[in-house]
């Protein structure tokens, strides 16, 4: 599940990763969250940073570099998931 992140819903992030941790508990095992983060002003990044360890779902988290706006955080987190990975 993609989640991208205004810096204007942060005072909505501890409700919302209470919310998605009630939500990994019904539906089980088998889903990865991946909350998507840009440039915008805000403490959205550290507040994420600080508690998705903590979580009991598994996340990852994509800074981009700069305010791109919504879509374009939403195409570059299908991009990055999409592309083969050489290892």
């Amino acid at each position: 599940m993609i989640i991208p992140v205004y810096y204007q819903n942060e005072p909505n992030i501890p409700e919302l990763l209470t919310g998605l941790n009630e939500l990994v508990a019904e539906i089980g095992d088998g889903i990865e969250l991946i909350f998507v983060v840009d440039e915008s002003p805000g403490r959205s990044l550290e507040l994420l940073l600080q508690a998705l360890p903590n979580q009991s779902f598994p996340s990852q988290l994509i800074v981009i570099l700069k305010n791109f706006g919504s879509f374009a955080a939403m195409w570059t987190t299908t991009y990055v998931y999409t592309r083969p990975v050489s290892v």
